[in-house]
């Protein structure tokens, strides 16, 4: 009888123990997310974007690879359409709770509403907004993008977009004054030494048109 009863509480405070990591793991999560979505709540309660501002036709945001070998002196301020963005994450397959809710909120953008919404840092890096860029740069030609060292706002077409590398790959956007402002690691190669070993090298995927 003893050992059936023990058994039976053992059992329930398994039970109990478990339903407390399930709810402190969801805690968590929420919390992570309140942090990511900032810019979306400023009072840093639980995401709720049907109560925010109306997304607007613009977004802008600053992309600085995290793992860089060579981090860029200072990053260019990108202006693209909300619509590109949505259209990017649509194709995504990775899923999760921020990128659901950013897609809800992008849905309603307002496209008379012709101001710009600054997207945080948080977000950018949790949904890898730098590959989001990459693709802006190589295919869409309606962004503009604004040089911090030339206090300069530019078009797509002004822009060049190149790849160099030989182990680490990477790929890097200037400005018509050559002033660097977006790069973005893409892939590491492991290659071994010697006379057959691959040289760095570059290849203008986008250049930029003659002004």
């Amino acid at each position: 009888m003893f050992k059936i009863t023990l058994k039976r509480f053992h059992k329930t405070l398994n039970r109990k123990q478990f339903k407390k990591r399930c709810k402190t793991s969801r805690s968590k999560a929420f919390a992570n997310l309140d942090s990511s979505l900032l810019s979306l709540n400023p009072v840093q309660q639980k995401p709720d974007l049907m109560a925010q501002p109306t997304c607007p036709r613009f977004l802008t945001l600053k992309y600085q690879e995290a793992n860089a070998y060579e981090m860029i002196d200072v990053a260019g301020d990108f202006k693209v359409e909300a619509r590109t963005l949505l259209d990017w994450l649509l194709n995504q397959k990775k899923t999760g709770i921020l990128k659901t809710k950013l897609i809800e909120w992008l849905k309603r953008a307002d496209q008379s509403n012709l101001s710009s919404y600054a997207l945080a840092q948080g977000t950018i890096k949790q949904l890898n907004l730098g590959f989001f860029l990459d693709t802006v740069l190589e295919h869409n030609p309606a962004f503009s993008v604004h040089c911090p060292k030339c206090q300069k706002r530019y078009h797509s077409k002004q822009i060049e977009y190149l790849q160099q590398g030989k182990g680490f790959i990477t790929r890097h956007a200037f400005c018509p004054k050559r002033h660097e402002i977006f790069k973005l690691d893409v892939v590491h190669f492991m290659i071994k030494g010697g006379p057959s070993i691959v040289k760095s090298t570059i290849r203008i995927i986008k250049p930029a048109e003659p002004t």
